[in-house]
């Protein structure tokens, strides 16, 4: 994939109460758990899953999940996860 997209969250300014849900549902998905370098291994696990993906014949149907995550010990982690056909 050449031509990647990113999606960017601006918060909202309201004078009144936004209520907003989202449900859906990935039947598919590949995941890859970051334990550390985050900066430097999150470009190059980036590219690692869209390669996957290319090379598994699969097509991507979401954007790169990115989520911060720490366990019951206190290890921080990065979860990167992609919904595929």
């Amino acid at each position: 994939m050449s031509n990647p997209t990113a999606e960017l969250f601006i918060p909202i300014e309201a004078e009144e109460e936004i209520n907003f849900s989202s449900y859906f549902l990935n039947d598919r998905m590949i995941m890859t758990r970051l334990k550390d370098d985050f900066d430097a291994q999150s470009q190059v696990t980036f590219w690692e899953l869209l390669t996957y993906i290319e090379e598994h014949e699969m097509s991507r149907k979401t954007s790169i999940f990115i989520e911060f995550k720490e366990t019951n010990a206190g290890q921080t982690n990065v979860e990167m996860s992609v919904g595929v056909q």
